[in-house]
């Protein structure tokens, strides 16, 4: 692929990045991730960059992903008393790392043109952030600051990009959804073509309080349809506007410490939904053997692609017929994310080229037939 199609937002973790790591090297190519830290227990900056630093060391990629660093205050600093920020970044380009610094417009107006010279000496360019307030009637406005700041960097418009997060959207009505994107879209400056632009959403659920115990419960990815519904309506010559999404992952979802009300729960893709398959309590007292029968739940269900599909479905055949340890709440982060992962990159490959070939009378789910 000349570009990538998909942006998974993916919390720098362990389990996270394995995740990622997982994910066959034929698909790599239309994936570039945007890597977030959240670190929000630990006030040591110092710290956090250099544990961050070393598992981007370790993080082989074929494309450089996009890095924001997001859990430092505007403000934050380091021991030697520069912005946490910027002080990231130049530790990744001293490290010889590939990255595209990633950053919000309603952060820190003092940071932007260190930021564009380390764009400039990490030769990756640099991610414009813009959430949804950046959007309605401020669509028009956050256009001159993408050009301002753009300028303030010594950045062209082709070492530019823009990915649209809407953080969690799953209760929110699709017309409006659809009448904010499209509308920012409409406001982009003539002239002014960014190298990329991608939007990105999240329907997953924060707590599974709404599943029923020993239950299953779909929930349809809104942000996908979003997605496809916008790609229709600016028709198949229009240029190619990227995916992304968090993966099972709620984009609110911080917590490092698991919950002592934490439920045994798996998630997995399939079509246009995410299917929650819960159990009961982890603890009080401990019950992390229902992992075996919930992957046997999963396994024998319609919606399982099958145990060659990824290494996620692998390591869930395993833990079905217990060839496997149940694994913890970390282990099925980085099972159901790979799955996620390796089940998108091929339907958003399937959208793209069958809305580009006009098929826009189908439905999503037979657009996606089979995936």
């Amino acid at each position: 692929m000349e570009q990538p199609i998909y942006v998974p937002i993916v919390k720098a973790k362990k389990n996270d990045l394995d995740a990622l790591r997982n994910v066959p090297r034929t698909n790599r190519g239309g994936v570039r991730p945007l890597l977030e830290l959240a670190e929000y227990e630990s006030t040591d900056n110092d710290a956090i960059l250099n544990k961050f630093v070393a598992r981007l060391s370790a993080f082989d990629w074929p494309i450089a992903p996009y890095v924001d660093l997001y859990s430092f205050m505007p403000d934050a600093s380091v021991s030697n008393g520069r912005n946490a920020t910027t002080e990231g970044f130049r530790l990744i380009a001293s490290k010889g790392l590939r990255a595209i610094p990633t950053y919000g417009l309603e952060r820190n107006d003092k940071l932007w043109a260190q930021l564009g010279r380390l764009g400039r000496e990490l030769n990756s360019g640099f991610c414009f952030r813009i959430d949804i307030d950046d959007l309605d009637d401020q669509s028009e406005q956050t256009w001159v600051e993408i050009l301002e700041r753009s300028a303030e960097m010594h950045l062209s418009a082709q070492l530019v990009d823009v990915v649209i997060d809407l953080r969690f959207i799953g209760n929110m009505e699709p017309e409006r959804l659809d009448n904010l994107v499209v509308e920012f879209l409409g406001y982009q400056p003539r002239g002014f073509t960014p190298r990329f632009i991608a939007i990105a959403g999240s329907s997953a659920l924060k707590t599974v309080v709404e599943v029923p115990r020993n239950g299953t419960l779909a929930v349809t990815r809104q942000e996908l349809l979003l997605w496809t519904r916008v790609r229709r309506q600016l028709g198949p010559s229009a240029a190619p506007i990227g995916y992304g999404d968090y993966g099972v992952i709620h984009p609110d979802f911080s917590q490092s410490a698991p919950s002592p009300n934490a439920n045994a729960k798996i998630r997995y893709t399939r079509g246009q939904s995410i299917y929650y398959f819960r159990g009961t309590s982890l603890y009080k007292p401990s019950n992390f053997p229902q992992y075996h029968e919930l992957a046997r739940r999963v396994v024998n269900s319609q919606y399982y692609r099958g145990q060659r599909y990824s290494v996620g479905d692998g390591e869930m055949w395993d833990c079905a017929h217990r060839k496997t340890r149940p694994g913890n709440l970390g282990t099925w982060v980085r099972i159901d994310q790979n799955h996620h992962i390796v089940s998108t990159v091929e339907q958003v490959g399937i959208l793209t080229s069958r809305l580009v070939a006009g098929r826009s009378n189908l439905s999503v789910d037979e657009l996606l037939q089979g995936t």
